[in-house]
């Protein structure tokens, strides 16, 4: 886990400077303390910069940017972990490659040698790396599956650079230029990945590389972008239940096995619920002996979603060495403008500080990897939100099992799950309904945002409408590539760099969900229940009031009574004010408080 940076002139004679890449570089020391590497080629048009964080191979050997041995063609500078490089190394070997060190970075450096792009079909990881050839001149760049790990980028006609984090590129030279139609897409919708153009940041002119995207940039400039990878969502799988849940549950353990490979000690982030429960419990079961498995937490004192209650009774179940943080106001408030530094964009809650809090316990505790949960929700449909297109995916395709399924839901969570008559109509005949929408006279929506201003309103509102999905695995799909998932993995490195941890995600190991997503809609949510098959599949391993826990929380600070504390309703009266003469919004609205901080930070944290 580390930082990368990188410089491509397309003009010869503008060469790259050592200093221009320390300068890059010296904004990701947090990212990666344990040393830095820069590199310039013959030429002089193309440097590559790096700072390490050592997690595998702690000697010298691993540094980077790492060029493959006997050769001086290929250089790398890489982010992230590699975790199946102990089997592709062995496969290599056999075939009669040698390795000198034992590192993921040098198993990747000849994996691109021998097999080019291709080679990211083999890869199980999280990844943001560049390999520069030096007889083509070509940079390589790509980045893994799911995104979990950033690559930011700008190109012009001059030269093409990329970073870890969009502050190396102001280090630069890059303007602090704020995208404001990304900000009204927050104002408006509350969006915090554009949901128009998945590739934009917050800032204008620095891009990020969509998950599942390489890129391939020659010297002169020429650019070609393309996916190597994509959820299937037309396979089917006819598997039993039995069947469904060994399959899963193999799948699980490869992949936290895997993830627990590393040279420094590795822990689990637990907030008492059944995704993170679910990892300490198999770790549990894997490790040895002799070892101790670590975790942290974030608690919350005199809050009703405290999770104390859960976290202790998989403590005792599985026997761990529990660290508990306890975020405040104080200690968010604190640190608010520092936070937004580390996560450079906004973000929608203060649950996200908290991770940040239970992070840095774990660098206190001298733990560098931590397992954690993110991405279950999204492959298992553990939102309760889902439980409307599950069921007008059985309404439409089998009747007798929605109505078992809609009377189960309401029996578990005393509530009506019944269709209104328009969504009735509407899903029976959605071409019709789409044909009518168009019809209707376009609405003002600037009404219910009186926050903004009139001119601000005009000048960037642009219509979103949102897919209507049929089935479940659309809905899920969406979750996974556009609407939740990226944000959280944005938090997540975000927040475990800033305090020089590694974060890996078990539920993310792109096997286990291509299979997940051949699975009927009854495999994930099923008699009442969110992420069935998982509930089955850790119910022995489990105490049964997390396996069966039907409420959703996770860390979940008391945000309403923080945004009440003077000194943060001082801070947002300060945001306001700036807002209000930056003609972007005209009145101060307290349900828009939140979001009036953010983008106040948003503007004033990289001047």
């Amino acid at each position: 886990m580390c930082g990368i940076v990188g410089v491509l002139a397309f003009d010869r004679s503008a060469a790259v400077s050592r200093e221009q890449l320390a300068r890059m570089t010296d904004t990701l020391a947090h990212r990666g303390p344990d040393g830095q590497g820069h590199y310039i080629s013959e030429e002089g048009q193309l440097g590559l910069g790096h700072r390490r964080l050592s997690i595998l191979d702690l000697s010298e050997q691993g540094a980077q940017p790492m060029k493959l041995y006997n050769t001086d063609r290929y250089v790398l500078t890489f982010n992230g972990e590699i975790y199946n490089y102990v089997e592709i190394r062995e496969v290599l070997k056999r075939q009669g490659y040698s390795f000198h060190t034992q590192t993921d970075t040098e198993v990747l450096l000849r994996l691109y040698a021998i097999k080019g792009e291709a080679c990211l079909e083999d890869i199980d990881g999280m990844f943001a790396f560049a390999i520069w050839d030096t007889q083509k001149k070509t940079l390589f760049c790509a980045r893994d599956r799911f995104g979990e790990k950033p690559f930011y980028y700008t190109a012009n006609k001059g030269e093409f650079a990329f970073a870890s984090e969009m502050k190396a590129l102001f280090a630069l030279g890059q303007s602090v230029n704020v995208n404001e139609q990304r900000v009204f897409d927050y104002l408006h919708y509350g969006f915090v990945v554009d949901r128009f153009d998945t590739n934009t940041s917050f800032y204008r002119d620095i891009f990020e590389l969509e998950p599942s995207h390489y890129m391939l940039i020659s010297e002169n400039g020429d650019f070609i972008k393309k996916r190597y990878w994509n959820i299937d969502l037309s396979q089917n799988s006819n598997l039993s239940l039995d069947q469904a849940t060994e399959q899963f549950t193999a799948l699980f353990d490869e992949s936290v096995k895997t993830r627990l490979r590393s040279d420094v000690p590795v822990g689990s982030s637990l907030s008492g619920g059944l995704d993170s429960s679910s990892i300490v419990a198999t770790i549990d079961k894997i490790k040895t002996d002799q070892q101790k498995q670590m975790t942290f937490s974030a608690r919350f004192k005199n809050h009703p979603k405290d999770e104390g209650e859960y976290i202790k009774a998989l403590s005792e179940h599985v026997g761990v060495s529990g660290h508990m943080v306890w975020p405040d106001a104080d200690s968010f408030v604190g640190n608010i403008q520092k936070h937004f530094y580390f996560q450079e964009e906004p973000y929608q809650h203060s649950s996200v500080f908290a991770q940040h809090e239970v992070m840095r316990i774990a660098n206190e505790n001298d733990v560098t990897v931590l397992l954690d949960g993110q991405g279950a929700d999204e492959i298992l449909g553990g939102y309760h939100g889902f439980f409307w297109t599950f069921l007008k995916e059985l309404w439409l395709t089998d009747p007798a099992n929605y109505h078992r399924q809609k009377h189960l839901l309401q029996e578990q969570y005393a509530k009506s799950f019944e269709f209104s008559f328009t969504k009735r109509w509407s899903y029976r005949y959605p071409g019709l309904t789409k044909i009518l929408g168009s019809l209707r006279k376009k609405k003002n929506n600037h009404a219910s945002n009186d926050h903004l201003t009139q001119a601000f309103f005009n000048d960037h509102y642009r219509s979103y409408k949102p897919m209507v999905p049929e089935r479940l695995r659309e809905t899920l799909f969406t979750s996974c590539t556009t609407s939740s998932l990226p944000k959280l993995l944005r938090y997540g490195d975000r927040n475990s760099m800033a305090h020089s941890r590694e974060v890996r995600l078990p539920f993310l190991y792109h096997k286990l969900v291509e299979f997940l997503f051949t699975l009927p809609p009854d495999l994930l949510i099923n008699a009442g229940w969110t992420k069935y098959i998982l509930r089955e599949s850790m119910k022995e391993r489990l105490p049964d009031k997390i396996t069966w826990r039907k409420d959703k929380v996770g860390y979940e600070p008391p945000q309403a009574q923080w945004m009440k504390r003077p000194v943060m309703q001082e801070l947002i009266r300060e945001a306001e004010t700036f807002l209000t003469d930056q003609k972007i919004i005209a009145q101060p609205t307290e349900k828009d408080q939140w979001k009036h901080l953010m983008i106040y930070q948003l503007y004033n944290s990289f001047k």
